[in-house]
């Protein structure tokens, strides 16, 4: 343990320390009033007050052209909202957010493994059948086999002969396939 006393945790308002980035006038005055004149954030990431904004919408302190401007006021929609929210409530939003994603990540996978699973155990399951088909479809072809050949059956051959008739030939010369 550290012999340090650590100070009571202040919450940090950064908008105390939001200034003009030409002139440094401050957003906050010291009053607590609203700004003495309006000011804008750009699109560059920069704060100017009234009395530097550019009519040739070009940034004060970075001189970028064609760039949009928007009102600084407390009250402002994200994202700009958030570049003015205190740093460590920032990341507290950034590890709420981590952990919602991690855990919804987590949560599929483990899905998909417990399917996996189950797919593996079906077709474990299913291997003595698939093995015995297959014994079944090489018996069938065994049976099929012997019994043309037992029988000789005869089947007209595609070719004729001279006088013009097909000759009979033996179907035991040709292997029947399985269905």
């Amino acid at each position: 343990m550290s012999n340090l006393e650590q100070a009571p945790q202040q919450d940090f308002d950064f908008w105390d320390y939001v200034t003009c980035s030409r002139c440094h006038l401050s957003f906050t005055p010291d009053n607590g009033g609203p700004p003495p004149v309006p000011f804008w954030v750009t699109e560059c990431g920069h704060v100017v007050c009234n009395n530097h904004l550019r009519t040739d919408q070009s940034c004060a302190k970075c001189g970028q052209r064609d760039i949009q401007v928007a009102p600084l006021q407390r009250d402002m929609d994200p994202p700009m909202s958030n570049w003015f929210s205190s740093a460590p409530q920032a990341l507290d939003t950034l590890a709420f957010t981590t952990r919602f994603q991690i855990e919804s990540l987590a949560s599929l996978v483990r899905y998909y493994k417990r399917k996996c699973a189950h797919q593996r155990s079906l077709i474990e399951r299913m291997r003595p059948a698939i093995q015995e088909n297959k014994d079944l479809r090489r018996a069938l072809e065994g049976v099929q086999n012997e019994t043309c050949q037992s029988q000789n059956y005869m089947e007209p051959s595609g070719m004729p002969n001279g006088n013009g008739k097909r000759q009979m030939l033996q179907i035991s010369r040709y292997r029947i396939s399985a269905l």
